[in-house]
């Protein structure tokens, strides 16, 4: 992530107990459907969590395999499967000093093979780091990513936007806009399944950056339109459905992540909470459906480590997709998040 992004980095919960989800719409599943495949998550290899790596996993837990190797000042973060369960799309981040990151846009098969920079944020361009959030369009084609571009002015980067760029480094364009000088900035991107809209997380100056989820055009960043109310501060990290009925995302805490999850219509009605963990003092980070749509997979802290460490989940909703129950998919001290469902053959 960023330095300059205003997503604090994830930060410890208090302690996990039994969670029950409320109503679930209908039809709400993951981004590319499918057969559901295994797990990308990542783990921090440091307390800083300056220091990490991407592994693939079954939804069981069993079978866990590294698939990216970074250096000891090098993390791989923010992993999303190619819509066919070939590839993943990440983040890699170069610490280089007090202060100062590198930030390349990756790929890597889905057995580690082939780890390659699509883009790299380069000064020249007046790329102060910040790369984020990739995210592959449904043809497998194009990924969108976060962009944070200089000159600084105010410890803030004057444009934090969509950008979308070939899956063979070809065609880098920028997508939306900021409103004016620094009035908002754009986080957590995915597409609608059709690729005509993307579902983006926007923080507006005007009531001091506070997040909301918007839909855009896919082309131009126009036509835009809210999803969570205005005072809700539906955060990073939102997701759609292969139908294009229903958009999940979580609201802000200031903690790192979020004590709700919540569900609605692309155009904001049905609103609902699905996933609270306020009484248990429980942390939400991104989610991600499965491809059959019927469950899902969560990061929540505190896990089972020490310092509350995230540990993954994954939540399967009953016939009539009322009520989940949660099962643990890691258990260990070690930091484990970011985790994506997609449809690579699980490993028996």
């Amino acid at each position: 992530m960023s330095v300059t992004s205003r997503i604090p980095r994830l930060v410890a919960g208090l302690a996990v107990a039994t969670l029950v989800l409320a109503l679930l719409p209908a039809s709400v599943s993951a981004t590319a459907p499918g057969t559901n495949g295994r797990l990308v998550i990542r783990q921090y290899f440091n307390a800083d969590h300056t220091n990490g790596a991407l592994f693939t996993i079954n939804p069981d837990g069993s079978h866990l395999v590294q698939i990216t190797f970074p250096a000891d000042n090098v993390l791989d973060t923010e992993p999303d499967w190619s819509p066919d369960g070939t590839k993943i799309a990440f983040a890699h981040i170069t610490f280089c000093g007090d202060g100062c990151e590198t930030d390349e846009l990756y790929v890597v098969n889905a057995d580690g093979s082939n780890a390659h920079s699509v883009y790299r944020c380069s000064d020249a361009d007046f790329c102060i780091g910040g790369i984020e959030s990739p995210a592959w369009s449904p043809d497998g084609q194009r990924i969108t990513f976060i962009l944070a571009q200089g000159p600084i002015v105010n410890d803030l980067a004057a444009d934090v936007s969509i950008w979308e760029i070939g899956a063979d480094g070809s065609g880098l364009r920028q997508i939306t806009h900021p409103v004016g000088f620094q009035q908002s900035e754009d986080h957590g991107v995915q597409f609608s399944p059709d690729g005509s809209r993307l579902v983006i997380e926007r923080q507006l100056a005007s009531c001091g950056f506070c997040p909301g989820i918007f839909t855009v055009d896919a082309t131009d960043g126009g036509h835009v339109a809210r999803v969570s109310p205005r005072g809700l501060n539906g955060s990073d990290h939102p997701d759609w459905s292969p139908d294009g009925q229903w958009v999940i995302f979580r609201t802000e805490s200031g903690r790192g992540g979020s004590s709700k999850i919540f569900v609605a219509h692309p155009d904001g009605t049905r609103l609902q909470a699905i996933l609270e963990g306020t009484r248990n003092g429980q942390v939400f980070m991104s989610s991600s459906f499965s491809p059959d749509g019927h469950q899902m997979t969560i990061a929540i802290t505190p896990g089972v480590g020490p310092d509350g460490n995230a540990d993954v989940w994954i939540g399967t909703f009953d016939s009539q997709e009322q009520i989940v129950s949660l099962t643990p998919v890691t258990r260990t001290d070690v930091w484990e998040s970011s985790t994506d469902w997609g449809t690579a053959p699980l490993i028996h």
